[in-house]
């Protein structure tokens, strides 16, 4: 390859234009390949403006750069790039297009792909810059982030105009300390780049490092507090201060990058780098990055623990007897819930959206593992069960919720006793034992004792042996744990899902998983304060219901007493013994009570088919239309109560009509009664 250039030293020359060709080449030779490394190789010719005499000049050779690229990737600019001189010398003279024909795509990019190759370098440049960083220069930290992101503004004759500082001539130089000087600078792809600030959206001139010791470019624009938005000939990089506002604005205000992003008009840009830089900022804080191979990471690393929960080796001892009297102060809780508003319309793929966690926080690693798991459960059963489509589809959820409660008691190995709460646990701990054989080895556990219980809210809706057997009240040491703790963090789930309903998984279940870390830490953060509050309002209540316990007790003939006391000990370790605490006596509810008149009433009623009624409507009819009466009687009272001073005439007059027909209705029962009972 040569360019043709003219010798004239004196002739002051003038860039008109540069183009670039992709060529196969190996990293220690010049000798043209088809396949094997690939680069982008900047070919330049020069002419003197004044004559059409010029000549050609050979290229330097090429330097390789310390990064290894992918065979199926082309690489950027910096992998294999001129001598330094050469390009100084291509900078100072006069440019000329070479024509080349157009080029097809031979991939599709996408930056979040590309981005997960490159992360261990995003988190040991995070982890240096936030460490000790630049020593020698403590003021660069806080003055140089702030610096290419100035509003200056000028008196343009009228009124001061918004000016930026490319205008005025200043060029950021990443890649190097505050003051040094580059021998060898690097501008940004068409000499233009953006920086996405807290105060808007900046035009900049920017100027990479391109010395023999130099950094990738995205290293070094992170070095300047700048997220690059591609590892790629990067053009757009956004301050971590206007990343930090935007995180903490969506934990409290729940906003969506949409609406943030109206303030700053790049959105495509903004929510890429959004996604790269809460990953780093995720492995960083959970320690994962000094290891310094985040794909080693195993399930859950990331994810923020309760610091109340057992945890083996940590605050309990490795392993604890669960026959010892104080096994119980080691018991682990789990609530399992589904949340069916948090939901997510059919929109991009696994393919197009993998997201980078892998399951890493609190979500499951749902490309692979999950599916993995669900499709080699179907097989199984089709070979127990038989080639039945509809037995195959239909336990997939069921299967789906084995998988994220398996695997999770797994990390607790030691725990002498696991409490699980689910709304359906009647139905899902009858042969959940005999599942986990069917899943393999991998989803064993050793915990000795399991115990399955209905949270409190749901039981009523149950039927009566399921509120005797799975009553969270009736199990030790369950104390007021009403069993529902998945839903108390639906009201921050909830405030995002009118964002996260139209993501892509992967960009869905990382979303998912800041706000449940984010929910989880302030908990963790404020246990100190709730646990003393609790502590205050619990501690005099429970002497209380203790002497009043005694006194009651007192009361009651000993001897039943001590009968009593030897069934609730023996039916506490054998469940299938008789309960005492079981109702023996059915309560009646209004609705049983109007059933009960209703069958009385079919029979008047055909009594006086036989002619022996006194009234159309018989007594038990009565009685059933005086409660229906009293009922509407409290509505339209509540009703009425709710009448302002601004409420609108169709309001009143809607009350109004029910209130007489409430009365006409009154009138007529008083017909009734006096027939059945005239001495009313």
């Amino acid at each position: 390859m040569a360019v043709l250039c003219n010798p004239k030293p004196k002739v002051k020359w003038h860039r008109v234009g540069w183009t670039s060709h992709s060529i196969e080449l190996y990293a220690d030779t010049t000798d043209i390949h088809p396949v094997h490394r690939r680069h982008h190789h900047h070919s330049w010719s020069f002419a003197d403006p004044s004559t059409a005499r010029g000549y050609f000049h050979d290229l330097p050779e090429l330097i390789p750069g310390s990064n290894d690229v992918d065979d199926n990737i082309l690489a950027p600019h910096e992998e294999y790039h001129l001598n330094p001189k050469a390009y100084a010398l291509a900078m100072a003279g006069d440019v000329e297009d070479i024509a080349t024909a157009p080029q097809r795509h031979i991939y599709t990019y996408n930056p979040l792909i590309m981005f997960s190759s490159h992360v261990d370098g995003y988190v040991t440049e995070s982890l240096r810059r936030e460490g000790h960083g630049d020593a020698m220069s403590q003021r660069w930290k806080t003055i140089l982030p702030a610096c290419p992101t100035h509003i200056i503004q000028c008196w343009n004759g009228n009124y001061f105009d918004k000016v930026p500082l490319c205008e005025l001539g200043l060029r950021y130089q990443v890649g190097h300390l505050t003051g040094e000087v580059c021998p060898h600078p690097w501008p940004a792809w068409g000499n233009h780049f953006t920086i996405i600030n807290m105060n808007g959206i900046h035009d900049v001139t920017l100027d990479f490092c391109s010395c023999m010791q130099r950094h990738p470019f995205a290293m070094q624009l992170q070095g300047s507090w700048l997220f690059p938005a591609t590892d790629t000939e990067p053009c757009t990089a956004i301050t971590t201060v206007a990343l930090e506002q935007f995180q903490m604005l969506t934990f409290m205000g729940k906003i969506s990058a949409y609406e943030y992003y109206h303030l700053l008009d790049n959105f495509d840009a903004f929510i890429c780098v959004v996604q790269e830089w809460s990953f780093v900022r995720q492995l960083k804080r959970a320690g994962v990055g000094n290891d310094g191979v985040w794909r080693a990471a195993k399930p859950g690393s990331c994810a923020v623990e309760c610091l109340a929960c057992p945890c083996p080796g940590v605050n309990m001892p490795a392993c604890v007897d669960p026959d010892s009297p104080n096994a119980w102060e080691s018991t682990l809780y789990i609530g399992i819930d589904a949340n069916f508003y948090l939901e997510r319309f059919n929109v991009s793929s696994e393919e197009k959206d993998p997201g980078s966690s892998k399951g890493l926080k609190t979500s499951t690693n749902e490309s692979s593992n999950l599916r993995a798991h669900v499709v080699t459960t179907k097989l199984q059963k089709v070979i127990k069960e038989g080639p039945i489509e509809a037995e195959i589809w239909q336990p997939a959820d069921q299967v789906k919720m084995d998988y994220g409660y398996l695997t999770t008691i797994r990390h607790f190995a030691g725990v002498p006793c696991i409490v699980t709460s689910y709304n359906i646990a009647c139905q899902w701990s009858i042969n959940l034992e005999d599942q986990i054989g069917i899943y393999g080895d991998i989803m064993q556990s050793n915990i000795p004792k399991k115990v399955y219980l209905v949270p409190k809210f749901h039981l009523p809706d149950h039927i009566k042996d399921c509120q005797e057997k799975y009553c969270m009240s009736f199990h030790r040491h369950v104390s007021e744990n009403d069993g529902e703790a998945p839903e108390h963090s639906w009201a921050i789930s909830n405030g995002v899902v009118a964002s996260t309903r139209e993501m892509g998984p992967g960009h869905r279940r990382k979303k998912l998983d800041q706000h449940f870390g984010d929910f989880n830490w302030q908990k963790n953060v404020s246990q100190g304060d709730t646990l003393l509050r609790k502590i205050k309002g619990t501690v005099p209540k429970a002497s209380e219901h203790e002497d009043r316990f005694k006194h009651f007790t007192a009361s009651l003939p000993q001897s039943d007493v001590a009968k009593w006391t030897k069934m609730v000990e023996v039916w506490e370790v054998d469940r299938n013994k008789p309960n005492l605490f079981a109702q023996t006596i059915a309560s009646k509810t209004e609705a049983t009570m109007r059933l009960q008149l209703a069958r009385e009433d079919a029979q008047d009623e055909m009594a006086r088919l036989d002619g022996d009624a006194l009234h159309t409507t018989s007594p038990k009819g009565m009685i059933s239309q005086g409660i229906q009466l009293e009922s509407s009687q409290r509505r339209i009272s509540h009703l009425n109560k709710e009448l302002g001073p601004h409420s609108t005439d169709l309001q009143r007059v809607q009350v109004l009509e029910k209130a007489n027909q409430l009365c006409r209705s009154v009138e007529s029962w008083f017909v009734v009664q006096e027939t059945h009972m005239p001495m009313v």
